[in-house]
């Protein structure tokens, strides 16, 4: 899952940038066939930051994510080259997409690849922890004020002041750093090479267990009902 995410934005960013190079061509076409029999490109093309996290989906959780903070740039530089003569500057023109497969992105995916790689790799990775813990906190605050709501109902003639569940949570040390740990757990597991679908539930569920318990320290829920 982790690897296929990865190469869909990268194949979409590839042919985002051949998108551009081929408007250059179009644009220099008539004077490329009158001038001369070929045209070489070697040149750099900037993919703008911006541009490019629009390939990052949109949730509730990850709405703020900043791509251009997190990769400390505004854009990425990458290089092209080629050599066609007049019949594929054609083809170019002519929107031949066999040609501009083989004859334009093939030739230089292996380095357009390489160079965003790590960028690639950064931002899938922190766009899904970062949707996950948003998925972990709201999942694990609803479990935990369900258990309150069951303690609630069984000791409603105590006359015992039931904390809220944000201050139950929070008195029992589930923070930012406790969702971090957290989804780290659950990112790692299902990161592995050999992971399925039950060595992440597995993980899932010791961590789900972990939070319950503690909430439980409080004296203030009731879990027993939780499966």
């Amino acid at each position: 899952m982790y690897n296929e995410k990865v190469g869909g934005i990268k194949m979409k960013t590839i042919l985002k940038i051949f998108n551009i190079v081929i408007m250059v061509i179009a644009a220099l076409a008539t004077v490329f066939l009158f001038v001369t029999p070929t045209v070489s490109f070697n040149s750099k093309v900037c993919v703008d930051i911006a541009t490019f996290s629009q390939f990052v989906p949109t949730t509730p959780y990850t709405e703020d994510l900043d791509i251009v903070a997190l990769l400390g740039t505004d854009e990425i530089q990458v290089g092209v080259k080629f050599t066609l003569n007049s019949g594929e500057t054609s083809k170019v023109m002519n929107k031949d997409k066999q040609f501009v497969n083989d004859g334009l992105i093939g030739p230089n995916i292996d380095d357009i690849v390489g160079l965003l790689h790590d960028p690639v790799d950064l931002i899938t990775e922190y766009y899904v922890r970062t949707f996950l813990k948003g998925l972990i906190k709201d999942e694990i605050t609803i479990q935990v004020d369900a258990a309150r709501e069951k303690y609630a109902s069984s000791a409603s003639e105590s006359g015992v002041e039931i904390p809220p569940t944000d201050e139950i949570m929070e008195e029992v040390g589930m923070d930012d750093d406790y969702f971090d740990h957290f989804t780290f757990s659950l990112y790692r597991a299902a990161d592995q090479e050999d992971a399925t679908i039950d060595s992440v539930t597995e993980v899932l569920y010791v961590e789900i267990d972990e939070a319950l318990a503690r909430a439980e320290q409080t004296g203030f829920v009731d879990t027993s009902g939780y499966t």
